[in-house]
């Protein structure tokens, strides 16, 4: 990120007379909106009937869990030391409430959200202070979106503002439209998408800034770059989570529907539809790899019911994204072995989940938020995925050693799948190679060759999902099924711990809750270890 100098500077300072030209033009030539939609992204809970009421009475929440702030912002401050707050807060969430009161009819709330838009840009432009991810990246996308929002809100008759605000806003959009053409502040991930929705939407409803074509036509030539980046051709999402396959569907639809862009998504997007059934748990949960929280409400997914008369499960391999799922009737085997880049990207190489006998077994830590302490450092880490820890270090995450696709073979029998894989952790100078074999309903068997050209502490870690009671060192019950663990190496075992952060599952986001988690340590330079899972109906935890 640049300093605060460079990004101010980036403010042109508007004699009164030019901004008061641009607003002439632009309030000359009315609303170039033509009907199409000037939306971003809004949470479920902010929709709400009552919700700008609630947001007038009790102040900002960005989450239900969160205490609220009060309105007007105080635009410095971080109270909670959390990331994706702060992001929220400068995406100008605090806005959304009372915009979706406007929409649906109630025009006095329009005021109140330009109140909070105008004391963002006095604190900001006017003031020339600068605050905890002011100008990150995806924020600008949606500042910009909602500038134009206010200008099409002033030239449908909507919203009257004094001259002082006239001047910021075109002042404001200004500043959002130089910082969006610089290629060296584009996020290439999914935030990039919303830079350049905000960007193209901006150019055309202030089009008499003098950037703004140009600024257009950078905006939709890296849009169509970056759609090829989110989805391959397999239709597989590149940023390591299930959740941001759905939520991308999504919003990538409703941006090319949207007319703001000469975008067809229509050859990706079906792709997409096809196979995100392959990132389903049999009961419908999702997947819970990289930043997936807990959550359900997908529509029906299109993967199509395995013929179980004739198959023992159904097999899927996605080479080029990182993926090898097995299915059967009542169970279901994941493989993780995808690194693309860091979005979204947990330590959790060659990890996996298994679903057998119609419950959760071994499962991924998963995703509890976005916050700057220890639960968020602890669900990144390798400790917190089923997978080979050295050293006490977690895997690289950052882009390091990024490898794509690590499974290399996924070999089928009439019981049974294996799925091998291998990555060579370069930067950290070690190999791991795993192969999984599956027999859906009996066991899983893990083959763990890890290999270095000096003596390591390996640790092999796995999780159990938060229902299994501990019974002895080995054998562990749901009430429904039984699970018995059989590995030469001893493992150790925790169970919401603290210090350290040991054997917890998020539930949601800033929820967890307490699961054994077993780690077995061994030391040496080369190590094959083999560990057996067996999974049975029968269960006595009385």
């Amino acid at each position: 990120m640049g300093s605060a100098t460079s990004r101010l500077s980036m403010v042109r300072s508007f004699e009164p007379g030019v901004a008061d030209g641009i607003w002439f033009q632009l309030v000359e030539a009315g609303s170039v909106r033509d009907g199409r939609p000037i939306t971003w992204p809004i949470p479920n809970f902010l929709q709400a009937p009552d919700a700008a009421e609630v947001q007038a009475a009790e102040g900002y929440r960005a989450e239900p869990g969160f205490a609220p702030v009060a309105i007007p912002i105080d635009w410095g401050a971080n109270p909670f030391r959390d990331r994706a707050w702060m992001n929220r807060l400068m995406c100008l969430q605090p806005m959304d409430a009372y915009v979706l009161a406007f929409r649906a009819g109630e025009r006095r709330w329009l005021r109140p959200a330009a109140d909070i838009y105008f004391s963002w840009c006095d604190y900001h432009l006017q003031q020339r202070q600068r605050a905890y991810m002011s100008w990150y990246d995806m924020p600008v996308g949606y500042r910009a979106t909602k500038t134009a929002f206010l200008l099409s809100a002033v030239l449908e008759g909507d919203l009257e503002p004094s001259v002082d605000e006239q001047r910021v806003l075109v002042a404001s959009a200004e500043a959002h439209l130089r910082e969006l053409v610089r290629p060296d502040t584009l996020s290439h991930g999914n935030h990039g998408i919303f830079q350049m929705h905000g960007l193209a939407v901006l150019a055309q409803c202030f089009w008499a800034l003098p950037d703004a074509r140009p600024a257009l036509d950078y905006a939709r030539e890296t849009m169509q770059y970056l759609v090829g980046r989110q989805f391959n051709d397999e239709g597989v999402h590149l940023e390591h989570s299930p959740k941001y396959h759905e939520w991308m569907m999504g919003e990538l639809s409703d941006i090319a529907a949207s007319g703001w862009h000469a975008l067809d998504v229509a050859a990706v997007l079906e792709r997409a539809e096809e196979v995100r059934g392959w990132f389903l748990e049999p009961d419908g949960g999702v997947v819970r790899i990289g930043d997936t929280a807990s959550f359900r409400g997908w529509p029906p997914a299109t993967v199509s019911t395995p013929d179980f008369a004739n198959d023992r499960y159904q097999m899927r391999w996605f080479r080029k994204g990182g993926y090898a799922v097995a299915r059967s009737a009542d169970g279901q085997l994941f493989v993780q072995g995808s690194y693309h880049s860091r979005a979204h990207k947990h330590a959790d190489d060659l990890s996996f989940e298994l679903f057998d006998r119609g419950r959760r077994i071994l499962v991924d830590s998963g995703a509890e938020g976005y916050g700057v302490g220890s639960a968020r450092a602890y669900f990144l880490s390798t400790a917190a995925h089923n997978t080979v820890e050295v050293d006490a270090m977690s895997h690289p995450r950052d882009g390091t050693d990024a490898y794509g696709s690590s499974i290399q073979d996924v070999e089928t029998r009439p019981d049974e799948v294996r799925v091998r894989a291998a990555v060579d952790h370069v930067s950290m100078d070690w190999r791991h190679e795993r192969v999984l074999s599956w027999k859906p309903g009996q066991r899983l068997v893990l083959y763990d060759r890890l290999t270095s050209p000096r003596f390591r502490s390996f640790s092999f870690w796995l999780h159990l999902a938060p229902e299994f009671e501990r019974l002895d060192d080995a054998t562990f019950c749901d009430g429904e099924v039984h699970c018995v663990l059989e590995c030469e190496a001893p493992y150790r075992w925790y169970r919401g711990t603290e210090d350290p952060m040991r054997g917890w599952r998020a539930n949601g986001t800033d929820e967890r809750l307490p699961a054994w988690s077993g780690c077995a340590t061994v030391t040496a330079a080369q190590v094959y270890l083999r560990t057996i899972v067996r999974v049975s109906a029968s269960c006595d935890c009385g």
